[in-house]
């Protein structure tokens, strides 16, 4: 009885842990204005999540900002979306696109 309801619930488990990231980059790709490579010097830390939620915070897998025309990155090493698509969306932070993600 009990591995009747465990292969019952099973799919419901799973289905709470799987993430959609095809939604995930669509939401978090940057919009043109701001996809394209930062104009100054830039300094690029590629860490652990650990690390990573050090600096940045528990809930990111990275973050940026600047200082005196610099542009800082923190980027996961190791996480569920590759490096590239990371530093392409701290970048956009450091042209300017806001931390609330507005589509514009």
């Amino acid at each position: 009885m009990l591995l009747l309801l465990l292969l019952l619930l099973l799919p419901l488990l799973t289905s709470c842990v799987r993430y959609n990231f095809a939604s995930y980059y669509a939401e978090f790709e940057p919009p043109a204005r701001y996809d394209h490579p930062y104009d100054g010097p830039v300094v690029e830390q590629v860490l652990s999540l650990a690390q990573v939620r050090e600096i940045c915070g528990y809930e990111n897998w990275g973050c940026a900002w600047i200082t005196a025309g610099t542009c800082y990155r923190v980027l996961l090493s190791d996480g569920p979306v590759s490096v590239s698509f990371l530093r392409r969306h701290e970048t956009a932070h450091c042209n300017g696109w806001p931390g609330d993600h507005p589509r514009d």
